[in-house]
């Protein structure tokens, strides 16, 4: 042995001047330092490739089928990768468990069949098997039923698929079922750290209770059967401290423009994001009342529960993750002006819930308005100004919707729905388009409707808007094209062979989903949305003309076209 390592040595000093040099300069120092104290110096030596010795399985031991062992072992020099080996009878083959793993001192290895009492684990360095090492002896692997230590059946993971609730309050204990498949024999559930026992197993659910005041956070959810196996969720689950929560999905129009004491329906979508579980009946019944339990200045006899409860759940229960539906009736005061009213779902007898603010605004308009009339001999004058409209529609191909919009004559002339100069509806942005929502009702391509009176102003007559009066527009689309998306009509009042009153931008946002079917949309009678910009200077009628071509627009789209191409690269 001596002399193996006298002939690394010299080995090494030939081959690195440098060594040599460092060496006698160390042994040098070593010298003087030993002549003055006592310090002991231990200089160890290993092959230029460096050494392995496989420290697990050293002999001895016994390993079982279908468990995980671990396989280590120690290294010095220059090794950045083993390879791991066995031989399972004494002179046989060697079989790879694995070609190569980072030397990092030890491999789980799922242990195989066949058993054997003669098994060996070899361990050597990937690109130099001469640098090696083996068990010191024997060791045992033996099947799950040999009576050894350890016998389990072979792990199957089970798959979480659902985490329900997967957001909830600390308020209370709260019931987490969990969905998914391979749960047979589940036996732990982990929160984070936090161990839960199941509350029962079937073969695809399980069931836990998260207990209340369980610490506020964010978890992974982990769950382990019988086999050993274990899985957790892709989610995290949230604890919070607020279990009365409901998020707004859907609401309709906000913003109202109404007559003294008309009214209109509305409604909204909650989803149902705590721990309670929301009912349309029995005492705890969720319901929509107004902030601050006030009578409201909306409130309808009709059809409200109360003065400060304008609506009761529509579902008779909603779970966590679903949504209910809350309808009413609003109906406007009979005072002229603006007024504003805020909403918040409520569980009777139990607690108000959190949730964005719920918000109705309503402007009270008169039917008719005073209008100054002109001195004598002053010039005729239109004008529009824009009320409220239909909402934005959705359709499937080839179905039909009822559109509506209100405006108000403020200038000094009446408008006629018939003659050559009637007032009509006309396509805007650019005027006189022809639109692809256009149907077999419509006056022509570019105009939907002729104006009517809409029969609530005290001066109506057949025909006839007279300054101050509302006139209603309606028209009827059909989604003529079978490509699915959103389209944007804008449309604008014009005095046909005179002129084009402003432009308010008013315009519909057409969706088109769904299959091939034809059902009308029929209009609510009231109502309305945000009101649109304001309106710009009126401008002469002209008659239909093709947009010209621009130099300009010509060199920007060429420019587009460029840039597109060599985002590509």
């Amino acid at each position: 042995m001596l002399k193996q390592i006298q002939k690394t040595i010299l080995e090494i000093l030939e081959k690195e001047l440098v060594t040599v040099l460092a060496f006698l300069i160390v042994a040098t120092g070593i010298f003087f330092v030993r002549a003055q104290s006592d310090i002991a110096v231990h200089l160890t030596v290993y092959p230029p490739g460096g050494s392995i010795t496989v420290t697990s399985p050293n002999g001895g031991e016994t390993w079982t089928i279908n468990t995980s062992a671990t396989i280590t072992w120690t290294t010095l020099g220059p090794i950045d990768d083993v390879k791991i080996e066995l031989q399972r009878t004494s002179g046989g083959s060697w079989e790879t468990i694995v070609a190569s793993t980072t030397n990092d001192g030890s491999y789980s290895w799922p242990v195989t069949t066949p058993a054997t009492s003669q098994a060996l684990i070899k361990i050597s360095k990937v690109g130099d098997d001469t640098v090696n090492d083996t068990s010191g002896a024997v060791f045992t692997i033996e099947s799950s039923g040999g009576g050894g230590r350890g016998h389990n059946p072979p792990a199957i993971n089970p798959i979480i698929d659902t985490v329900v609730p997967r957001v909830f309050s600390n308020v209370m204990a709260v019931n987490m079922k969990i969905t998914g498949v391979y749960f047979e024999g589940v036996t732990n559930v982990w929160l984070g750290n936090h161990l839960l026992q199941p509350d029962y197993v079937w073969p695809e659910e399980t069931s836990v209770t998260v207990p209340a005041n369980f610490p506020i956070g964010e978890y992974a959810l982990c769950i382990q059967n019988l086999s050993g196996g274990q899985s957790c969720y892709s989610l995290p689950i949230i604890v919070n401290e607020d279990k009365y929560k409901a998020l707004i999905v859907e609401q309709s129009v906000s913003d109202l423009v109404l007559l003294p004491n008309e009214q209109v329906e509305a409604w909204i979508v909650l989803r149902n994001n705590s721990s309670y579980v929301w009912a349309g009946t029995g005492n705890n019944q969720f319901r929509l009342g107004v902030v601050g339990d006030q009578p409201s200045v909306l409130y309808d006899l009709k059809t409200w529960i109360a003065p400060n409860r304008a609506a009761r759940l529509k579902e008779n229960k909603v779970d966590y993750g679903e949504s209910g539906t809350l309808k009413f009736y609003i109906k406007a005061p009979g005072k002229i002006g603006e007024y504003d009213e805020f909403f918040a779902p409520v569980i009777e007898n139990t607690a108000w819930l959190t949730a964005p603010e719920i918000k109705w605004h309503v402007k009270v308009v008169p039917a008719v308005e005073k209008i100054v009339s002109p001195p004598v001999g002053e010039k005729e004058m239109y004008s529009a100004t824009w009320l409220r409209q239909s909402p934005y529609p959705t359709l499937g191909p080839g179905e039909e919707a009822t559109l509506w919009v209100d405006f108000r004559n403020t200038g000094n002339t009446p408008w006629l729905n018939d003659g050559d100069y009637s007032v009509r509806l006309g396509t805007a942005r650019p005027s006189d388009r022809t639109s692809d929502f256009r149907n077999g009702d419509w006056i022509s391509n570019n105009r939907p409707a002729q104006v009517q009176n809409n029969g609530v102003s005290l001066l109506a007559a057949d025909g006839v808007v007279q300054p101050g009066e509302i006139g209603r527009f309606t028209f009827t689309i059909v989604a003529n094209s079978n490509k699915a998306g959103k389209y944007r009509e804008y449309f604008r009042p014009v005095v046909e062979y005179k002129t084009w009153m402003e432009d308010w931008g008013v315009y519909w946002d057409i969706t088109i989903k769904g299959k091939i079917g034809k059902t009308t949309i029929e209009p609510p009678t009231t109502g309305g949305i945000t009101q649109p910009q304001e309106p710009k200077t009126a401008s002469p009628y002209q008659q239909t003309k093709k947009p010209r071509l621009s130099l300009i627009n010509l060199l920007n789209n060429f420019l587009q076209r460029i840039k597109l191409s060599f985002s590509k690269f």
